[in-house]
This record gives C-alpha cells, sequence and structure tokens, in this order.
C-alpha cells in the first residue's frame, strides 16, 4: 500500500481526520537505492538534523518580477512568466549550501482584481516547474496580496488596504523568520527594487540588489542595497564565494 495513493484517500472516504503541515525540514522519499544513498549521506553530514527547526535557519529571501523572471509589469498569466536563463542553477547552489530559500513577493494584481488565487497557484506552478528543470526548489512562498490605492475596475475592497507585508514594509520576511525558526542576522536579501531593499533593511537582513528588472533605479523608496551585482546567478556567486 501507498499511503498517499490508497491510505489517505480511504481514510478520507471513510471519514477519518487527516492533519498535516508545511514544513521545508528534511524529508525525503526512500522508494528507491538511490534515494536511500542520499538520505544516508545526508543524515552522516548532519544535513537532517541542521534542516530541523529545533536549530536557527539561515535563509535567502528572494523577490520575484525583475529578480527571477523578466519585467513585464504585472503579470496576470502563466504564460506570461519569462525566468531568467540560469535562475533555476544558482537557486539549486543555495538549496545545496542549505539555505532556505523563501520568495516574498507584492502582488497587488489580486486587489485589483486583474488576477485570481487561482491565476496566482498557476503563475508560481509555472516557476516551480521552471526552476525544476535544474532540481531546484522554493522552501516557502510568501505574498502580499494588499494594495492601498482604488479606483481599479473589478478591485477586490477587502484587499484595498495599507498593510504591514506589501515592501517595504518588512511583514512578510517578520513572518516568515517566525514560522521557519530563521536567523535574519544570517540571511540575505535579492532583490531588484528599493522596496526590496526598504523591506530588507527594515527586518535587518543584508540585501544584494540586481541590474535586471528595476535595477535599483525606480526611485519610489529612499533605500540602497548593500552589494550591487548584475543578477540572480551573479547574487549567489557573492553570496557563496565572495562575501566575508
Amino acid at each position: 500500500l501507498d499511503f498517499a495513493k490508497d491510505f489517505f484517500p480511504r481514510m478520507v472516504a471513510d471519514g477519518r481526520f487527516l492533519a498535516g503541515y508545511v514544513s521545508s525540514e528534511y524529508i525525503k522519499d526512500l522508494g528507491t537505492p538511490s534515494r536511500l544513498d542520499k538520505a544516508e549521506v545526508a543524515l552522516k553530514r548532519g544535513s537532517v538534523e541542521r534542516a530541523s527547526y529545533r536549530h536557527r535557519q539561515r535563509a535567502v529571501f528572494i523577490d520575484r518580477d525583475g529578480t527571477m523572471n523578466e519585467e513585464r509589469g504585472f503579470i496576470r498569466r502563466a504564460e506570461d512568466l519569462v525566468v531568467f536563463p540560469g535562475v533555476g542553477a544558482a537557486l539549486k547552489r543555495l538549496n545545496d549550501a542549505e539555505y532556505r530559500t523563501v520568495l516574498v513577493t507584492n502582488q497587488p494584481v489580486l486587489a485589483r482584481g486583474e488576477a485570481t488565487e487561482a491565476d496566482l497557484r498557476r503563475i508560481h506552478g509555472r516557476l516551480d516547474a521552471e526552476v525544476a528543470r535544474d532540481k531546484a526548489f522554493f522552501d516557502a512562498k510568501y505574498i502580499c496580496p494588499h494594495h492601498p490605492d482604488s479606483g481599479f475596475a473589478g478591485e477586490v475592497k477587502a484587499l484595498k488596504i495599507k498593510c504591514d507585508c506589501r515592501k517595504p514594509a518588512p511583514g512578510l520576511i517578520l513572518r516568515a523568520a517566525d514560522q521557519m525558526n530563521i536567523d535574519l542576522a544570517q540571511s540575505w536579501f535579492v532583490g531588484d527594487s528599493t522596496a526590496d531593499f526598504g523591506a530588507a533593511r527594515q527586518a535587518g537582513v543584508r540585501s544584494i540588489g540586481v541590474r535586471t528588472g528595476e535595477g535599483g533605479r525606480d526611485g519610489r523608496h529612499p533605500y540602497r542595497p548593500d552589494v550591487m551585482v548584475e543578477d540572480f546567478a551573479a547574487a549567489i556567486d557573492y553570496l557563496l564565494e565572495a562575501q566575508p
């Protein structure tokens, strides 16, 4: 029997109670000899224990539009998401280095009524699929759906508020740090806008700016990154190889 294919569906059909939680701790399916070998190596190297929420985790918070994918205004459809070359391979390097990878993105298209939550799931499904080509993954995604300004046709009034999670506010970073036991002093933020740099600064996280997307030239907020590099791949090069 398989838990996911046989046992859990039977429990649901019988009206039994199921509970679960999302975690970036070490989870591995040991169904093949090669997977068992990898898990044994991870166990001996301490990777399994280090990933436990008993220990403070180091993370890289990552902006989406302009950092991981082409800046094309507001992205409303999965088909419009074009990931930059080298992003998946760079993200895989972070996974292998045992950094928690956390996507942090403002998505006002939800408040403006220009995309639904289902649309956003499809967009992020495409992003996941693109980085998975390099066997990379995000440990978590934190999204601000709010937008403070009204006057858009089809807007969702419940989301038209001033919040503490819309960058440059640090709310998404602080929420992730609390839920994932992240050590902000050992963490980084990679982004392309002054809102990204502001959120990092206010959360106490060092920031790396990329020249893709807005390249820090938007002028909307008075923040600058700690380091400026060409693109996401160069940011990970700096983080893993050059920074003190």
